[in-house]
């Protein structure tokens, strides 16, 4: 019971992580190609 809650708040920490990174690298290439922050 203990392992499946683990791995269950570890996955939704790495989903998270994941996002705000995908997030940052798809604003640093808006900056890149001078399209405004908020499009994207």
């Amino acid at each position: 019971m203990l392992v499946p809650v683990l791995l269950f708040a570890v996955g939704l920490v790495l989903l998270i992580k994941g996002g705000d990174w995908f997030v940052d690298g798809a604003t640093g290439l808006a900056r890149r190609f001078h399209i405004p922050e908020i499009i994207v």
